[in-house]
């Protein structure tokens, strides 16, 4: 009974060097969505005393070792799971390397190779998810904020666009889903991730908006030609800064993200939107007065004619004033 009735246990694994599963030990375990073995086929056991009791055996996959389905599907306790599936041991997906999958597997191993010329910020959409904790080692990692203008000059024109955006520091990153990838060293990189989902290749976008654009963050796992970068006017990371394509030379690679911008009121597109890592709030600029040549913006864009006590941006640089 050591896990009866545990409503909220989703998912368990069983290493190979299990030898029993004792009487009623997940019995009752309603939310039990995904079990996966490592148990050889030539080491299985019977399962006695209900050890599955209540639990919902038509929904519940089991995933065994590749080559073991058979002996699972025979043996009892373990054949009463309708749903059994094979874990293939490994894959490695390259980066740049189209991928184009129509259904979801399991994987003991996902191994992505890529190589990094820089230690810039880099679109990041792949099709699994992955643990913060596998890549804080190697990597400064990102998600999209909001994106902000400004009128500069004070021309009541806006002239300038923002991409904000802020560290990730803990939880897993999603499957499908835009974000931004720092190596903190140049060179191929290998990350890899255990037992976990390789999805089907999604074209996913998340979305903001302001009174006058609409801007579309689209993922591609196949990668995108230079005609369609030109023709739709995308925008795709370039020195710190989205840019959109001014000729049909420059195509986006598998594994990333491009920006779309929709004008709600006709107004000319950015032709540049920039980049802005929104540090820690500790990491501010403490300032005793205010000089009356310099523009002050809170921290969602708006201009502050006497700023008060608290945090704005200033030049580009956010500043604490006492």
């Amino acid at each position: 009974y050591a896990f009866a009735y545990c409503d909220g246990l989703t998912s368990i694994e069983i290493p190979s060097s299990v030898t029993s599963i004792g009487g009623c030990a997940f019995s009752n375990c309603s939310g039990l969505k995904r079990i996966i073995s490592y148990i050889p086929a030539d080491k299985l056991f019977t399962l006695v005393d209900y050890a599955f009791l209540s639990v919902d055996k038509d929904a519940c996959i089991l995933y065994v070792p590749a080559g073991a389905k058979a002996t699972y599907a025979s043996t009892d306790g373990w054949k009463d799971f309708k749903n059994i599936v094979e874990l293939t041991n490994e894959i490695t997906i390259n980066d740049g390397e189209a991928y184009t999958a129509t259904e979801a597997k399991e994987f003991g191993k996902i191994i992505y190779n890529r190589t990094f010329n820089n230690t810039n910020w880099q679109a990041w959409y792949v099709p699994f998810a992955v643990d913060y904790n596998v890549l804080k080692e190697d990597f400064d990692v990102a998600e999209i904020n909001n994106i902000h203008m400004y009128d500069t000059d004070d021309d009541g024109t806006l002239d300038s666009s923002t991409l904000e955006i802020i560290s990730v520091k803990s939880g897993t990153l999603q499957a499908n889903y835009p974000y931004f990838i720092k190596a903190k060293e140049s060179g191929k990189k290998s990350i890899a991730v255990e037992n976990t989902t390789l999805e089907a290749a999604q074209s996913n976008y998340i979305d903001c908006s302001s009174v006058k654009f609409m801007y579309y963050f689209i993922g591609t796992t196949t990668g995108v030609s230079g005609s369609e970068m030109y023709n739709n006017k995308y925008y795709a990371m370039s020195g710190g800064s989205m840019k959109y394509a001014q000729d049909e030379s420059v195509s986006l690679k598998p594994f990333r993200w491009y920006m779309k911008i929709e004008a709600r009121t006709g107004v000319a597109l950015p032709k540049e939107v920039r980049i802005r890592h929104i540090d820690d709030i500790t990491n501010v600029e403490e300032i005793e007065a205010v000089a009356e040549d310099n523009i002050y913006y809170d921290l969602s864009g708006r201009r502050v004619e006497n700023p008060t006590k608290g945090i704005y941006i200033l030049n580009g640089k956010k500043v604490y004033v006492k």
